[in-house]
């Protein structure tokens, strides 16, 4: 047996209060696919590239964060902006070579989409 550790997924879980209205910005906004939807509509696993998040039912919950790097992030801060969801901090390049810009879904997560750039020199 090897000591090797590979680290594959790693995969965020996002409280929502109905997972058919998360749909709206996961699904329709970034392009996820779902790839996994209970039926009684308490959990939903959607993906897309390398990227998932799981969207689990809960009426009490705190919002969460998750962070998305992407390519297009100009793009989608404007079908985010479109569909009518918070811009809670603007895209801007950051010194250590991301350009993002963090946004506030339908049940208050706040999703980080950003887009790796040359470092500031």
């Amino acid at each position: 047996m090897s000591d090797e550790v590979a680290l594959l997924a790693f995969r965020p879980n996002l409280f929502v209060h109905d997972v058919q209205i998360a749909f709206a910005f996961y699904r329709d906004v970034l392009g996820m696919v779902v790839r996994v939807e209970f039926p009684d509509g308490s959990f939903a696993l959607l993906g897309g590239g390398g990227a998932e998040v799981a969207l689990v039912k809960s009426e009490h919950s705190a919002p969460g964060e998750a962070y998305l790097t992407v390519r297009g992030v100009d793009s989608l801060l404007g079908k985010c902006e479109s569909a009518g969801f918070a811009i809670v901090r603007a895209l801007d390049t950051r010194p250590w070579g991301l350009r993002d810009f963090v946004v506030r879904d339908a049940d208050g997560n706040l999703i980080g989409i950003g887009e790796r750039v040359q470092p500031a020199e």
